[in-house]
């Protein structure tokens, strides 16, 4: 026990010092934790994609990683009592009482999925933990660990192309039809992709060729992920970079259309009635879920895609039925209204940053289990935590001037 406390104090006195490091090593890792998945669909040898076969040890490294920086958030807060502004408090009580109802109506669920159930919330009460230490410094120093994954993954995907596995099927060319690069799911790297565009639009200081040239690479890559999600929140970046040139946004909006209907209509192999039927499946799914719901869940856990995986869960394919199924009717109308108040805020504040990473947000909520998706999850927290700290800094030092 005296070595636990004395772990404790120790991480206590220099969590700033270690914050940054489980960062870096946190993105570091993401080429490994679908390592033996991908080597199969790479090999021709993957069979289902509800098998795990990554050791579960590799798996667990980043629910680590996002334990240690809520822990290291915590003990910064004990340390230098950060002054939070009324509003933030106020959102994460809300939070957590609605976590909390929806767990105590659970009490009767099996273990491992009200487990499930903590892992998939603990990433919506992050941000509150760790935005002291999120910073300009601290969002910099990531620039390069994002801007290697984000050219590691369409370096797989190149390669994914010319080897010709039947998983997804097959281009008109003989072609592995869908590139999920260093994912086994196409969508969570077309998630990736388009994340880290917004990320290096809208938070680095990057040259004009530079931001056309990662702008052709996350289209590329989002045409071989076969992700009509990633066409659609590619399209909403490039259009919320653009602001006010309204030329240059038709002629780029226009060719990004263009070609996406060539390439899924004349080379890929998912064609119109395959992407309609995705988006029909999660829409009946959602409304199944919605009719089952009460205002408070007494599923919770179970909508999950790790309670669904061993055979407990709901099927969910969204984070709309997520929300749904985990919290209830109570907690989707939060986050929806989250949702619209942010970018209702946002357009008339004229706040770019805050628009593109929403409206990121409510488009990967249509076809992913968002908090579940990692490292989606992980750079969306840094990303929110950033812009939290901003906006706290500014609401104590206006509430000190009055």
């Amino acid at each position: 026990m005296l070595q636990i406390y004395d772990y404790l104090m120790h991480f206590y006195h220099k969590s700033k010092d270690y914050f940054g490091f489980i960062i870096l090593l946190g993105i570091l890792i993401v080429p490994f934790l679908s390592s033996f998945e991908v080597y199969a669909l790479m090999t021709n040898n993957l069979s289902t994609l509800s098998k795990t076969l990554t050791p579960l040890w590799i798996k667990a490294l980043k629910d680590i990683i996002l334990v240690a920086i809520s822990l290291l958030g915590f003990l910064y807060h004990l340390k230098h009592k950060v002054v939070i502004n009324n509003f933030y408090v106020a959102l994460f009580a809300l939070f957590l009482t609605v976590i909390l109802i929806s767990l105590f109506l659970s009490i009767h669920n099996p273990v491992l999925v009200t487990l499930s159930g903590l892992r998939w919330a603990l990433p919506l009460l992050i941000p509150f933990f760790i935005f002291p230490l999120v910073d300009d410094k601290l969002i910099h120093s990531i620039k390069n660990p994002i801007l290697f994954l984000f050219f590691l993954n369409f370096s797989f995907q190149i390669f994914q192309k010319f080897l010709k596995y039947g998983f997804y099927g097959h281009n008109i060319f003989g072609f592995s039809d869908r590139s999920p690069g260093l994912f086994l799911i196409p969508s969570t790297s077309a998630a990736l992709m388009v994340l880290a565009l917004l990320f290096c639009l809208f938070f680095i200081d990057l040259s004009k060729p530079q931001k056309v040239f990662l702008k052709i690479i996350s289209f590329l890559s989002v045409l071989f992920s076969g992700s009509f999600f990633g066409i659609l929140s590619l399209i909403a970046m490039i259009a919320t970079d653009f602001r006010n040139k309204f030329f240059y946004k038709f002629i780029l909006i226009f060719s990004i259309s263009f070609l996406s209907i060539i390439y899924f209509i004349y080379v890929s192999d998912r064609s119109y009635e395959s992407m309609v039927y995705s988006i029909n499946t999660r829409f009946i799914i959602f409304i199944s879920n919605l009719q089952d719901a009460g205002f408070f869940s007494n599923k919770f856990g179970f909508g999950t895609n790790t309670a669904y995986l061993i055979s407990s869960g709901s099927p969910t394919d969204s984070n709309f039925s997520c929300i749904i199924v985990n919290l209830g009717i109570v907690g989707f109308v939060i986050f929806i209204g989250m949702i619209f108040f942010n970018l209702l805020l946002a357009y008339l504040r004229d706040n770019r940053r805050v628009f593109a990473l929403t409206f990121f947000i409510l488009l990967a909520s249509f076809s992913l289990s968002y908090t579940e998706t990692y490292p989606v999850n992980l750079i969306t927290i840094l990303i929110v935590s950033f812009l939290m700290n901003l906006s706290n800094t500014s609401a104590v030092k206006a509430s000190k001037l009055i």
